[in-house]
């Protein structure tokens, strides 16, 4: 390997992490990244098995001396997350992933990374392709879309799959093990509009520099969302006068906390001076709650010209009560359990391309917590005049009170590198969860490296932590 990341060990692990992010791989754009893991497998003469959605799921034999040992199943997403700063030029669809090495960290230049789950993608396949990795019969399953709802392995034939121990490697940090997780419901609110000749002046307000986050690990971080600070600044700018919506967008994924929000909206000449006053007193009072732990926070009010048309009075009205009514934001704490996160809400996705759209993700490890948060929003919807179009969800993992998975990964860390087994649980999704309520007597576990900024910009990934999962992994895999 003559790449970007060839003064890193062991060289397989980071060639096909390199290969991996040189291939786009967003979620619904994975036949490429199936076509490569589908030729690795015939290159290295192992039987592979593809569906239509393309997962992939390669089959090793055991080693000598390991055949009677149970099938062990290695699991991990083939997609990413596509998320990039205001200003870069970076096209998902085409483009390869634009690596950066500094200080020992992996880190894309303007983009995210990829990490999540890339790590887990090359991981595999330097296990599959090394010969002198002692192991059990192995099973390594390679799912699609799962940033986007774990569509893949909620419709993964389970049936081509003989093993009950799966490592699950899209956890982390070193010598942590997630054992449980929160279920995840995507709700869709929608309201058609109607559209007039505007009338007074126009005005563009812009929220940007915001630090986002994933909505599940990163929620009780208290991140401010871009979307409900509009809603904020629209609701006051409302109380002082008429306000109408020529459009609005923010976000790009359901499970990512906004970062920014812009829109522009249409004030009569005679409300103008009370409103613009309405904006800046709001826009100060943000500022001074949240730039001393969000200092690149930015929110920018300008002219702009007189759009073609705008939303009717009725119906901006409707989506500014929505956009500042609207739940987000940590709903309810374990108190037993250091203040662990039984369940939450993100507001990830707003536009008006023809009609007025929300798109949330609410969370939970409870089901009743969950499906109570989901009555409140269709409650809301209700009152304000939106449908909901969309509410698809999958289940959450559930701790298991006997793992031998569990005691074998302590037992590894506790003897081959004198640490002690950190046992988690997250408020994010993982499709073992998924996959233990499809595979009854599943013993599941999820593992991997230290990765930073999971579905922004900021990604990063610690490459001396990358080695050391897979050297772990590989310990673990002997000893099972």
């Amino acid at each position: 390997m003559s790449g970007k990341l060839s003064m890193f060990e062991p060289k397989a692990l980071f060639g096909y992490f390199e290969d991996i992010c040189a291939i786009p791989h967003g979620s619904g754009n994975e036949k490429a990244i199936a076509d490569y893991l589908v030729n690795f497998a015939q290159t290295h003469g192992l039987r592979s098995y593809r569906d239509d959605l393309h997962n992939v799921v390669i089959y090793k034999p055991a080693t000598a001396g390991y055949e009677d040992r149970p099938t062990v199943i290695l699991q991990g997403h083939s997609d990413m997350v596509c998320e990039k700063v205001a200003s870069s030029s970076h096209d998902f669809l085409k483009d390869g992933i634009d690596i950066i090495v500094e200080d020992g960290w992996i880190r894309a230049n303007g983009t995210t990374l990829g990490a999540d789950n890339g790590t887990a993608v090359a991981t595999m396949l330097a296990i599959l392709s090394d010969d002198t990795v002692a192991h059990p019969a192995l099973e390594c399953v390679f799912t699609v879309q799962e940033e986007v709802g774990l569509i893949g392995a909620r419709n993964l034939d389970v049936n081509v799959l003989s093993g009950r121990v799966l490592i699950n490697l899209d956890g982390g940090p070193d010598f942590t093990a997630v054992v449980s997780c929160a279920g995840g419901y995507h709700v869709d609110l929608r309201r058609q509009y109607a559209t007039e000749l505007p009338n007074g002046q126009a005005l563009r307000i812009e929220i940007g520099g915001l630090p986002g986050g994933h909505s599940g690990v990163d929620i009780q971080r208290e991140h401010a969302n871009a979307i409900k600070l509009m809603g904020r600044i629209l609701y006051a700018a409302r109380q002082a006068g008429k306000v109408q919506l020529a459009e609005i967008t923010g976000g790009g994924k359901d499970n990512a906390i906004p970062r920014d929000c812009a829109c522009t909206v249409v004030v009569p000449e005679g409300d103008a001076a009370a409103v613009r006053a309405a904006i800046s007193a709001s826009v100060a009072e943000i500022l001074d709650e949240i730039l001393e732990t969000q200092p690149e926070a930015s929110i920018q009010v300008k002219e702009a010209p007189l759009p073609a048309t705008v939303t009717a009075l009725a119906d901006s009205d409707a989506m500014i009560k929505l956009l500042f009514l609207a739940p987000h934001g940590v709903l309810a704490t374990d108190v037993k359990n250091d203040g662990y996160v039984t369940s939450s809400i993100n507001l990830g996705i707003v536009t008006s391309d023809g009609a007025f759209r929300l798109t949330f993700m609410a969370r939970s490890c409870v089901d009743s917590l969950v499906r109570g948060t989901n009555e409140q929003l269709f409650l809301l919807a209700e009152l304000l005049g939106f449908d909901v179009t969309t509410v698809d969800g999958y289940p959450g993992w559930k701790y298991a009170s006997v793992s031998p998975l569990r005691e074998a990964l302590k037992a590894c860390a506790a003897e081959k590198y004198g640490h002690e087994l950190v046992i988690e649980r997250t408020h994010g999704g993982l499709e073992c969860g998924v996959l233990a309520g499809r595979m009854p007597g599943l013993d599941a576990a999820s593992i991997g490296a230290h990765a930073m900024g999971a579905h922004t910009p900021e990604e990063k990934l610690e490459a001396k932590s990358f080695a050391l999962s897979y050297r772990f992994l590989k310990d673990v895999l002997a000893a099972l």
